[in-house]
Order: structure tokens, then sequence, then C-alpha cells
């Protein structure tokens, strides 16, 4: 397997290296050596979290697409429609109400009469779920949002509890704690976005 490391879009050139390993697998009758797409990690604080994200939402996914295979990449990616239920960071255009475009790394697609495959160890969005998220535009879409530090970029809110990623619940915010009270979390996502404001 090939392994693609630093932050999600940085990754474009190495994965033009390794796409004809790919299509060798594929033409001799095989699956194809899915890539693995590493992500880097969140900061040590919250307070870094909010800095280094563009946007963080609490919303709900609509709606959520089927894998593509992408260009000139060749990685698999899905799209989610998420719609905001509060803006706690970014540009007032993304306010309560409105819908963003986030992209997840992973799935298996074909294009072509290719098949191509993209592993990423990070839950899929699915409609109806109720989650926190920290965003950053892509590249070369500013429109496609992507999810900063891969599970450590999203909370997953099941009734009043919000689970807290293993490496985010080290952070002393958090004192080891694998769920917090959905509110208590937005209480402490809002002071953060105060704080790195101000800064």
């Amino acid at each position: 397997m090939q392994r693609i490391a630093g932050r999600c879009f940085f990754f474009l050139l190495v994965v033009l290296t390794v796409t004809p390993i790919l299509g060798q697998g594929q033409s001799q009758g095989r699956k194809p050596l899915p890539l693995i797409v590493d992500v880097e990690g969140p900061p040590p604080t919250l307070d870094g979290m909010m800095s280094r994200a563009e946007i963080v939402v609490h919303g709900t996914v609509l709606t959520s697409h089927p894998p593509e295979v992408g260009q000139p990449s060749r990685v698999v990616s899905r799209r989610s429609e998420i719609k905001v239920l509060e803006l706690l960071k970014g540009p007032s255009k993304h306010a309560t109400g409105s819908v963003l475009s986030v992209q997840q790394f992973g799935g298996t697609a074909a294009r072509g009469g290719e098949e191509f495959a993209t592993a990423y160890n990070m839950k899929i969005l699915q409609p109806g779920d109720e989650v926190v998220l920290f965003l950053s535009a892509g590249r070369n879409d500013k429109t496609r949002f992507w999810i900063e530090f891969g599970d450590a970029g999203a909370f997953w809110v099941s009734g009043e509890l919000a689970e807290v990623d293993p490496v985010v619940a080290r952070m002393p915010t958090f004192a080891n704690r694998r769920s917090v009270p959905k509110d208590d979390l937005l209480v402490l996502l809002r002071q953060s976005a105060t704080r790195v404001r101000k800064h």
C-alpha cells in the first residue's frame, strides 16, 4: 500500500506518482491497492484547533453522495451537504440555515473502466447525523470544505451527548472525557472562538 502523509490537500502530487501502480493492479484483474490518506493531527489545545480551522460549524447532514474519483488525482472522495445550525467560526455567509458542501476521502469508485480505492479511517457522514465540524476550504475549489485533523476534527452528537475523539479527549479542556453534554461542548467552542478572535 502507498502511504500519503501530511495535510489533506497537500497529497495530490504524491498521488499522481502512484496512480500507475493502481492501474497495473486493475489491468491484471486484481483489485487495486487502496491509497491510504493520512492527515495532520490537531494542535494540543482546543484554541489551537479553532485557530487553524477556517470554519467551525454545528450542523446536520442533509445528503451524502456516492464516492467519486477525483481528477487528476484519482483519489476517491465523497461529498455531503451540511445544514448549519450554528456558525461557531467563519464568515457570516455560512450563518445558521446555510448549506455547506463537505468532502471526505474514502471509498471505491470506477472511472473509464478502472476501479480506484482510497482508504481513510474516519467515520463517514450520513444523512441525519448531527455533528460539529472543523473545516477548511479546498485548495482548488473554495466552495467545498474538508474536515481538518481527521477524526479529531469532528464531534458526533447523539441525543444530548457529543462524542470526543481520543486525541482531543487528552486536551486539558476535556480531561480524558470521551463524551460531553452537547450544550457544554457548544459553550466551550463559543468561548474558544471568542478567545481566538481577540488574538
